[in-house]
């Protein structure tokens, strides 16, 4: 086996802020969550990520591989998700509807939150930062990434379960942070920047980084 680099990383810093693009390869399933598991994530934000002063919340294990495809100097590097698509998915959804709830959508909250989406919005070449599976990478960057979604929006709302799962996280995140913000008494915009903070500050994953695919599947039979 060669080389395998392990380290703990902050999961906005590092999975949303890198100059690299993260991909689904062609033979990993599509996205599969359900509110039951998107709930879940949320709950654990909710309790330990902005209520427990005390502790981290580790978010699991992500494992990449190198690209296929050639990583020109002057762009992102590329890498492939070997385990972690369904979580770094989820998340990218939740930071939409952070970015979405936002009254000012051309504040520095929503820019900053933005650029964990889409990298080098302001050079020559912008890239989304994670691209899934063809059946619906399409749509995802339509509906999720894209920064004037609206027109989309109004006209698909997911004629595949595939689509349907990630329209609905992401209602599910706007609901959940409108109440959330409620709760707390607090104004929506108030709460969506102290969530992102705390996001900052709290959430980590272990990274996995192995130079094949067969290393990589490897250390995921073992992990799973």
């Amino acid at each position: 086996m060669s080389e395998i680099n392990t380290h703990k990383i902050s999961v906005l810093a590092a999975l949303f802020q890198d100059n690299k693009v993260f991909e689904v390869p062609h033979y990993q399933r599509s996205y599969t969550w359900e509110e039951d598991l998107i709930q879940e994530l949320w709950t654990d934000i909710r309790e330990v990520v902005l209520d427990d002063i005390n502790r981290e919340h580790f978010i699991g294990a992500f494992i990449f591989s190198n690209s296929e495809e050639e990583n020109l100097s002057s762009g992102p590097v590329r890498e492939l998700i070997v385990d972690g698509q369904q979580r770094m998915t989820t998340l990218t959804i939740l930071l939409r509807a952070m970015h979405d709830s936002l009254l000012k959508k051309h504040s520095y909250t929503a820019g900053t939150i933005f650029d964990h989406l889409i990298g080098g919005r302001y050079e020559s070449r912008p890239f989304e930062r994670l691209i899934l599976g063809e059946d619906v990478a399409e749509f995802f960057r339509k509906y999720i990434q894209d920064e004037k979604p609206e027109n989309f929006r109004q006209s698909r709302r997911g004629k595949r379960k595939v689509e349907r799962r990630i329209v609905s996280a992401y209602n599910y995140f706007l609901r959940m942070i409108s109440e959330e913000a409620k709760n707390r008494k607090m104004s929506v915009s108030d709460f969506v920047n102290f969530l992102f903070t705390r996001l900052k500050q709290r959430l980590f994953a272990v990274r996995i980084k192995v130079e094949s695919d067969a290393d990589a599947y490897a250390i995921f039979e073992t992990i799973n």
